[in-house]
């Protein structure tokens, strides 16, 4: 039994009917991006969706310590878990283009780590000490699932160490998922905790279909996005990363431009090779989507999201969505 979601664009209230189709289709979640110069606000879109849907989770994938104080982050989590009944589900990073468009660094792993267990109690209704002074989210009632997203090898296992769920953005191939898996599992016994509390996933490209450039073409823009992440990360050794995503390396660093963040059809896409993009994305006709759906659910995580946002056009983005409901789910959910 593996849990699916959807990541999507907060480019406008129109993307509110895609997340009530993922319901109706039988999606779990459905989460946006927080990257405030270049998107809507994310709590706004995710405002409608929680007056909208009945059932999927909701919430950022992802925000992050740098854009938002603490208790703004508490606050506006809490609302949207107020107002789904719920349903709220709290996804926190390092920061990647909310913070490099902004011309700063993503933050450090200490400073996530204080970041996460601040918002976390804060929405527990908590009184907090942040940086030598006490704050209380007074209203809050329901500590709020924390889910960090992490890429690199310090990054997953700190995510082991504070996640109650970790979603893992290092492709879609097993063997780079059971890299990224071990990494969150060093993290999580240096810290006494088991795997088994820990909900453990991952962001995967997907896009079905029996063209496959034109699949590969859709989803390139992931594939740009997550070899950028190892090629602008100073402290990533390359003896620690698997050999394919050190091959790509070359291709992206010092290229990738935030302008066109998880555009597929910018320049710095282009030249990434169908090899690495059929290993950090899914891609293909629907049985072979199921295939490798069905590997990486036998790594043993326990949910997958799709990331949909590269994919330019909203009737190709629901396509996706109603294959793999029909190809996938009769026997994966």
């Amino acid at each position: 039994m593996i849990r699916f979601g959807i990541n999507l664009l907060p480019d406008g209230p129109t993307v509110v009917e895609e997340v009530k189709l993922a319901e109706a289709c039988g999606f779990d979640f459905a989460t946006f991006v927080d990257s405030e110069l270049l998107w809507m606000d994310v709590y706004a879109i995710l405002t409608l969706c929680a007056n909208q849907t009945r059932k999927v989770q909701l919430g950022p994938g992802v925000t992050n310590p740098y854009t938002r104080h603490p208790a703004v982050t508490a606050s506006a989590i809490a609302t949207i878990d107020e107002l789904s009944g719920g349903r709220a589900i709290l996804g926190i990073g390092r920061g990647d283009s909310a913070v490099r468009t902004l011309g700063f660094e993503p933050v450090k792993g200490q400073t996530l780590k204080e970041y996460v267990e601040v918002c976390r109690r804060l929405t527990a209704g908590e009184t907090v000490t942040y940086k030598g002074k006490p704050i209380t989210l007074r209203w809050a009632k329901r500590r709020i699932p924390v889910d960090v997203a992490a890429s690199g090898p310090r990054t997953l296992a700190l995510s082991g160490e504070i996640g109650d769920a970790v979603t893992m953005l290092v492709g879609a191939n097993p063997g780079l998922i059971r890299w990224g898996m071990e990494n969150v599992r060093r993290g999580a016994e240096a810290a006494g905790r088991k795997m088994e509390e820990i909900k453990l996933g991952a962001y995967v490209g997907c896009f079905v279909s029996d063209d496959l450039k034109k699949a590969r073409d859709e989803v390139r823009g992931v594939a740009a996005a997550i070899i950028n992440l190892y090629a602008r990360d100073r402290h990533v050794k390359v003896e620690d990363l698997p050999p394919e995503i050190v091959e790509e390396i070359p291709q992206i660093r010092d290229r990738y431009r935030y302008s066109e963040h998880l555009d597929s059809s910018a320049a710095h896409a282009l030249p990434l090779t169908d090899r690495l993009i059929d290993k950090v994305a899914i891609i293909g006709p629907a049985e072979v989507c199921r295939e490798r759906l069905q590997q990486l659910a036998d790594c043993g995580l326990q949910h997958l999201c799709l990331f949909l946002l590269p994919i330019q056009r909203r009737e190709d983005r629901e396509q996706v969505m109603r294959a793999v409901a029909e190809a996938v789910f009769p026997h994966l959910k």
